[in-house]
């Protein structure tokens, strides 16, 4: 091994060592390793990644490969709740019409309809 290595690998060492002790690093560390311990260790991790590279990334087609046009667009789901929204709006709007059915139809009888004038306008004579 030449100096100039050996000066590097000692220089690498405290680096690593300077960085080891550091509170940053070490949380870092162990974020990092919690998230390997939930996704299942770092060996699943490995296995996986062995899998692809020995069977390949073929099996791994993406959903939109398989599905019309219109599944891939959402068109069938945006069908779905316009249709909803359509329905919602008949339905307020029919209740809104029997409500002012109810309520003006009466006053209208004594009030403002036409029998009622012209009985009105008679017995003025």
């Amino acid at each position: 091994l030449t100096p100039a290595v050996l000066a590097s690998r000692t220089a690498v060492a405290a680096l690593m060592r300077t960085m080891l002790d550091s509170p940053v690093v070490q949380r870092q560390v162990w974020h990092t390793g919690a998230l390997l311990q939930h996704a299942g260790s770092a060996d699943a991790a490995a296995s996986r990644l062995l899998l692809a590279m020995t069977a390949g990334t073929s099996a791994y087609v993406p959903a939109s490969h398989h599905m019309p046009w219109y599944q891939t667009a959402l068109l069938d789901i945006a069908l779905v709740y316009g249709l909803l929204l359509l329905g919602v709006a008949v339905i307020v709007r029919s209740v809104w019409g029997m409500c002012i059915t109810v309520l003006v139809a009466p006053m209208g009888d004594v009030v403002g309809s036409a029998a009622a004038t012209a009985e009105a306008a008679k017995k003025v004579q």
